[in-house]
């Protein structure tokens, strides 16, 4: 059964983005624009309102199972122009709970899955909304989010206790540093908070040179050689958002020092990520023949960033906005790897 008829027949229970309704109905309208096929239409529109039945039952606040991502989520829905609907009513109380939580306490964490990076991604898309006659007032709330989240960022990061200043880096570590590294690339053109957003920017990827540099003729454990390559991935689309030719020739000489570190052989990991590798560095370059052959190893199992990560692929080289394709496949990639 292909792809199409396996999301038209499937019943997914839970609504959030990950794994859940919400990241289905991503990849519905992304198969739907693809194919015009109403049904895909239909299905995603009957997912939407199902969450929306649902999401006062929400209590996680996270990105990856909670409100963050399934806000998100509508809002991505509502830019590009594939349901009209008014995100201010609709997300209005999603608004006022994330809100207080940014407002009155702090994340564990900076990771896009259930950090910090997910509630920033959440107020910035909310940000750029374009809902008609919005209020000034809802814009300011946005605004002062955005600025404290971007504080805390800045705090988790450099503070005593921060990223910076850890011995030993964790594969979760170096996925976060690449997230942060890529969205807050983007977030630095609106000028907010620009002072510590600049520093924040400018300091990891010093950060992150100084890394690589000194994994330069070390051995490196096989298991952390895919973080480091998501890491200079993520490093070369930062020099791009920041029109950066240095910052993208410095990963590319990095990723190529990583590639050369690791296996290329089998392993859910490293097929998976070596075809976006490709991707990317290789814009002639389509991977889709060998992710066809190699769908059924490595991306079914019923995970919709999985599925959503083949579909986007599949359309990389056919359309002129990979920006968006590669900013998707960079929030929406599962098995917590991100």
């Amino acid at each position: 059964m292909d792809l199409m008829n396996r999301l038209l027949n499937n019943e997914v229970e839970r609504n959030e983005l990950y794994y859940g309704k919400t990241g289905e109905v991503l990849l519905l309208y992304l198969l739907f624009l693809k194919t015009e096929d109403i049904r895909l239409q239909n299905r995603a529109v009957n997912n939407l309102n199902e969450i929306s039945e649902n999401i006062a039952f929400v209590e996680d606040l996270g990105f990856a199972e909670g409100l963050a991502g399934i806000g998100w989520a509508i809002e991505w829905v509502a830019q590009n122009n594939l349901l009209e609907i008014d995100t201010n009513e609709v997300l209005e109380d999603v608004d006022s709970i994330l809100y207080k939580s940014v407002i009155f306490s702090s994340d564990n964490n900076i990771s896009l899955y259930n950090g910090t990076l997910g509630k920033f991604l959440y107020f910035l898309s909310r940000y750029r909304s374009k809902n008609p006659n919005t209020i000034r007032l809802k814009n300011i709330f946005h605004e002062e989010c955005l600025i404290l989240l971007t504080d805390d960022l800045y705090e988790k990061t450099h503070g005593d206790y921060g990223l910076f200043h850890k011995e030993n880096l964790t594969g979760e570590d170096l996925v976060n540093l690449g997230h942060l590294i890529y969205f807050i690339s983007d977030f630095l053109w609106l000028k907010l908070n620009e002072p510590t957003v600049e520093s924040l920017l400018y300091d990891s990827i010093g950060f992150i040179n100084n890394l690589c540099e000194r994994k330069q003729g070390l051995s490196l454990e096989e298991s952390q050689v895919p973080y480091y390559k998501f890491l200079t991935t993520c490093y070369y689309l930062t020099g791009k958002n920041h029109r950066s030719t240095s910052w993208k020739d410095q990963a590319v000489d990095f990723y190529k020092m990583f590639i050369n570190k690791g296996s290329c052989e089998d392993g859910n990991l490293n097929s998976l990520y070596n075809f976006f590798y490709l991707g990317v560095f290789n814009e002639s370059y389509s991977p889709l023949s060998e992710i066809k052959m190699n769908q059924e190893k490595i991306l079914l199992g019923n995970k919709n960033g999985k599925l959503i990560l083949w579909e986007m692929m599949t359309q990389q080289h056919k359309n002129n906005n990979s920006k968006e394709i590669l900013e998707l496949f960079l929030m929406l990639d599962s098995d917590h790897l991100i």
